[in-house]
């Protein structure tokens, strides 16, 4: 099973969290959120420690240019990206042939409410490594609510995904059963139930919630 932490930006805790059995952080290079990278990191030496770690590093945009990925991903050594707005898969496309994003992955985001929402993932098909399944919310993600996970038995694609929106350490047996009847589900996304305030991880609370699933 994969396991993104996402909307990550204080260097030790990063750290911290980077001991744990994971696979991807979330950096968020998103203004309007508050787990907005720039405003925990704010010198060279931090974007350093940050760039060292071996967890793979996931850039989060939303609906932004591609001269601005492209920098991100050189500054912060990024392993791939995440597309988390109105991102077209023309608009995909061209991400994927930026220089910078040879052997990297490219996530995208869907924020789901109802069945139809699944509906636009068919135009994804060959152009994104994987699919993060969120709630669809004003914020566009990180509301901290589930949506209704029984819409995705309509999904029929081929493109691997990772579940995500309002995971809590309540939520073992729920996502157990998910993972055995959702082959196409590889992992889960841990965000803000997760959380002493905006960005910052209780290490703890993920620790023993991860660890029940190598039980």
């Amino acid at each position: 099973m994969l396991i993104k932490i996402c909307g990550m930006r204080y260097v030790d805790n990063i750290k911290d969290v980077n001991k744990l059995p994971i696979n991807f952080i979330g950096l968020i290079f998103a203004n309007k959120s508050p787990r907005y990278v720039a405003n925990g990191i704010h010198n060279q030496s931090d974007i350093e420690a940050i760039k060292t770690i071996p967890t793979k590093r996931i850039g989060v945009f939303v609906d932004a240019e591609k001269e601005t990925i492209a920098t991100y991903i050189n500054m912060y050594n990024l392993n791939g990206v995440q597309l988390h707005g109105a991102e077209t898969a023309d608009y995909c496309k061209k991400i994927r042939h930026l220089p910078e994003m040879q052997n990297k992955l490219i996530f995208k985001a869907i924020n789901i409410s109802s069945e139809s929402d699944i509906e636009q993932c068919a135009q994804y098909e060959g152009v994104v490594d994987m699919f993060v399944f969120d709630t669809k919310s004003k914020m566009g993600g990180g509301s901290g609510q589930k949506f209704d996970w029984s819409v995705l038995n309509n999904y029929n694609g081929s493109i691997p995904y990772l579940l995500s929106g309002g995971i809590s350490p309540a939520d073992y047996q729920k996502v157990s059963d998910f993972l055995i009847s959702h082959p196409l589900c590889h992992g889960i996304d841990l965000n803000s139930k997760f959380e002493i305030e905006p960005a910052l991880k209780d290490v703890e609370k993920l620790k023993e919630f991860i660890l029940m699933f190598n039980d």
